[in-house]
């Protein structure tokens, strides 16, 4: 029995729906976890506030690697030692030294609060998205220098 050959449009328009087929599965398993982490998102709000959350969504999300779509850090007090440890390294590092990526690297770490740190999911999540850390540092710095303003400190 021979392989019937396939004009170019059979061809693709079979490597098309077998694309479709795949970002279906993609989705069906994205929205799941999403459901999960969302669940996840809503107790930590309950529990330090809606304002005191920054949610940092894993664009680069696959299923099968055991990764959260996100991860959810809570806004730290301007008076906590490590918050402070923090502002005390970034004065004295140099804007393109590695101690200040360092610095938010440490301050990220400190402040996530799901997936749990140094659990499967946390480090699955975080090797996925390189560079997620120091974008929730600075969104962290941001949310606290404008909390201090707003309140009239600098």
């Amino acid at each position: 029995m021979s392989t019937p050959i396939l004009t170019i449009e059979e061809r693709r328009a079979a490597v098309l729906a077998r694309r479709a087929a795949l970002e279906a599965e993609l989705a069906t398993a994205y929205a799941e976890q999403e459901v999960a982490d969302l669940e996840a998102t809503a107790d930590l709000e309950a529990e330090y506030g809606t304002g005191r959350i920054v949610r940092v969504a894993i664009r680069c999300w696959k299923p099968g690697v055991g990764a959260a779509t996100c991860l959810v850090a809570r806004v730290p007090e301007k008076r906590e030692s490590f918050f402070r440890r923090f502002e005390q390294q970034l004065v004295k590092s140099k804007p393109e030294s590695t101690a200040r990526l360092d610095a938010m690297t440490t301050l990220a770490e400190a402040c996530i609060v799901y997936p749990q740190r140094g659990g499967e999911m946390y480090n699955a999540t975080v090797e996925l998205a390189d560079g997620v850390l120091s974008n929730i540092a600075k969104q962290i710095t941001d949310l606290v220098q404008g909390k201090a303003e707003a309140e009239g400190k600098d």
